[in-house]
């Protein structure tokens, strides 16, 4: 009998061998098949890379529990960068500390959390290019 740990694993290899069946069965944004979601990750590492990410980077996320938050968490791993997931609660100035003292390279906010990121310590966010919204 073959250990189940001697076959390939991974969201990668499963969207590989079965592209169409289902990875998340219910999201605020909607389902989505093995295909669409290492897709999406996938161009958003090109994206990325296209600004200057290098493997090694910090990549903040602020984003509700979904499809987002695991496109980008695929997205750091396929390209080697750390992966900073940022509870949604924080204030303006508790999240430019973080983002800060973590040295990261980018901080994507999905749509409902802009107005969090306004005011003083979103614009030096900004200034430095690490804001992406």
């Amino acid at each position: 009998m073959q250990h189940p740990w001697d076959r390939r694993l991974g969201v990668w290899w499963i969207a590989e061998d079965h592209p169409d069946q289902p990875a998340v069965f219910a999201s605020p944004s909607g389902p989505r098949t093995f295909r669409e979601l290492t897709g999406s990750a996938h161009q958003l590492v090109h994206a990325l890379r296209g600004r200057g990410l290098v493997a090694g980077d910090v990549v903040a996320v602020m984003a509700s529990n979904g499809v987002e938050l695991l496109e980008c968490s695929l997205a750091c791993q396929e390209a080697g960068w750390f992966f900073l997931p940022l509870n949604t609660y924080l204030t303006t100035s508790e999240l430019a500390g973080i983002v800060e003292a973590a040295g990261a390279a980018a901080l994507f906010a999905a749509e409902r959390f802009r107005e969090a990121l306004s005011g003083p310590a979103a614009d030096a966010l900004r200034r430095a290019g690490r804001l992406w919204t």
